[in-house]
């Protein structure tokens, strides 16, 4: 399998930590912030499953996030990965930046 490359906007909402995807519109949520990668990459794999169902490669047809994310993304500097390096998705999936934004 092809790696794929995603970077990822980070963000509390109430309880909940969620991860946004920049490059295709997909999310995830934990209730740690520890948890988010293994969160998002399945909900990448779930993705590219069901792309490959229906006969499609990766992420095909899956569209970037809407353009606020991208701006919060792009307004942070703060990878949380710096500080928290226990925090990896295993193989297939490479998170890129995760840029940690106030909601």
């Amino acid at each position: 399998m092809n790696t794929i490359e995603v970077s990822v906007v980070v963000y509390e909402d109430g309880d909940l930590w969620v991860a946004q995807a920049i490059e295709a519109d997909i999310a995830a949520t934990a209730d740690s912030l520890t948890k988010l990668p293994r969160a998002i990459e399945r909900a990448i794999v779930a993705n590219i499953s069901v792309n490959s169902k229906l006969g499609r490669s990766g992420l095909d047809g899956i569209p970037p996030a809407p353009a606020e994310f991208r701006e919060k993304f792009d307004k942070s500097s703060f990878d949380i990965r710096e500080r928290h390096r226990e925090m990896r998705a295993p193989g297939g999936i490479e998170l890129g930046d995760m840029r940690l934004v106030a909601a």
